[in-house]
C-alpha cells in the first residue's frame, strides 16, 4: 500500500536511458524520483497501476500544510485518496493505522513508536516522508475535493526514508567560506534533526547550534531574531516566504546577504538579497528572473 501511494501520489517520471552509457533521466523532483525508483525496485508494474487507478484530481502540496494528496478512481466506482508529506503534518489528519493488513484506530503508543522511528532516521541525516490513505464513496464532482474534506480521517501506512548526501565538494566550500569571513545559514523545509545532522556533518555548525523552526520564527520579534542570528543558527521546517524575513533582518543588522532559491516563493528573498542566486537546472523562471546570478 505504501508503494502504491508513493508511486501514484507523485508527479515525477524517470525515463529509461537510451543506451548503456546514459543514466536514467529524471523529470521532476529528486525526492519524488526516489519514490518512483522505489516502485520500480519493488517489481510493481507502475504503468498498469496508473491505468487501474487513474488520477482524477489532486490537492497540491503547499509549505503551510506540508502535504500533497491525489484522488484516484477505483473499478467499483469508489475513489481512494492518497496523501504524502512531512510526518507531523500527516499525523495531524490521521485517526487510523494499517497494521499487518488490518485497519484499526491509531493509538498514542502507535504515534510514539512512529515519531521515535522518525527521530532515529532524522538523527542519521535521512529525510522521511509519511504516507496515508482512505477510500471515499463521494460521488460529487472531483473538483469539489478540498483540503478540509480530503485530508481528513486518513489511515496511516508508514514512512519512506531517503538519503540525500552532501556533494563531496561541499566540505571544502564550507571551509573556504568560513576562512573568508562568510557566514552560511541553512534555511530548509526539512525537519530540525535532519537539518542539524547534515549541517554538523559538513562542518557548517557545532553542537551548540540553535535550530529555529518556521512555527517559532513566525512568533519571534525582530529583536529576538536579531539576537538568534548573531550566533550559530539553522532554520528548519521553514516556508519559502520566511526567507524574505531572514534576509531583511540580516540586512538591517548591516550584513551583505546572498540568498539562494529555486521556487516561485523564493522570488521575494532573491529580489531583496544583495545577491540573489537562482538554481539553473531545477529553478523556476520566476526565481531566475528575480535573481542576480544563475548557477548553470
Amino acid at each position: 500500500q505504501l508503494i502504491k501511494i508513493a508511486s501514484l501520489d507523485n508527479d515525477t517520471e524517470v525515463q529509461a536511458p537510451k543506451s548503456l552509457k546514459d543514466s536514467p533521466k529524471i523529470i521532476g523532483t529528486p525526492t519524488e524520483a526516489s519514490l518512483t525508483i522505489l516502485t520500480e525496485k519493488s517489481g510493481i508494474d507502475f504503468v498498469a497501476l496508473k491505468k487501474k487507478m487513474p488520477r482524477i484530481h489532486e490537492v497540491h502540496f503547499d509549505s503551510r500544510r506540508q502535504r500533497m494528496s491525489t484522488i484516484h478512481q477505483l473499478a467499483d466506482n469508489k475513489r481512494v485518496i492518497f496523501t504524502k508529506g512531512a510526518l507531523d503534518f500527516v499525523l495531524q489528519v490521521t485517526d487510523r493505522i494499517l497494521d499487518n493488513g488490518k485497519v484499526r484506530s491509531i493509538t498514542e503508543n502507535d504515534k510514539k513508536e512512529i515519531l521515535d522511528a522518525n527521530r532515529k532516521y532524522a538523527s542519521d541525516g535521512l529525510r522521511s516522508l509519511a504516507f496515508a490513505y482512505r477510500e471515499s464513496d463521494d460521488k460529487f464532482d472531483p473538483k469539489k475535493y478540498k483540503i478540509e474534506n480530503t485530508e481528513t480521517h486518513l489511515i496511516f501506512v508508514g514512512l519512506a526514508s531517503m538519503s540525500d548526501p552532501p556533494r563531496p565538494q561541499v566540505y571544502q566550500a564550507v571551509k573556504k567560506a568560513h576562512s573568508a569571513g562568510i557566514k552560511i545559514i541553512m534555511v530548509t523545509g526539512d525537519s530540525e534533526l535532519t537539518a542539524k545532522s547534515v549541517a554538523m556533518k559538513i562542518g557548517l555548525v557545532s553542537k551548540k547550534v540553535q535550530v529555529v523552526t518556521g512555527e517559532r520564527l513566525s512568533r519571534m520579534h525582530t529583536d529576538q531574531l536579531k539576537k538568534a542570528l548573531s550566533g550559530e543558527i539553522i532554520f528548519a521546517r521553514v516556508a519559502p516566504e520566511q526567507k524574505y524575513q531572514i534576509v531583511t533582518t540580516l540586512q538591517s543588522m548591516g550584513h551583505i546577504v546572498a540568498s539562494t532559491g529555486d521556487g516561485v516563493n523564493d522570488a521575494p528573498a532573491l529580489k531583496q538579497a544583495n545577491i540573489g542566486v537562482a538554481m539553473g537546472v531545477s529553478g523556476t523562471d520566476v526565481a531566475k528572473d528575480a535573481a542576480d546570478m544563475i548557477l548553470t
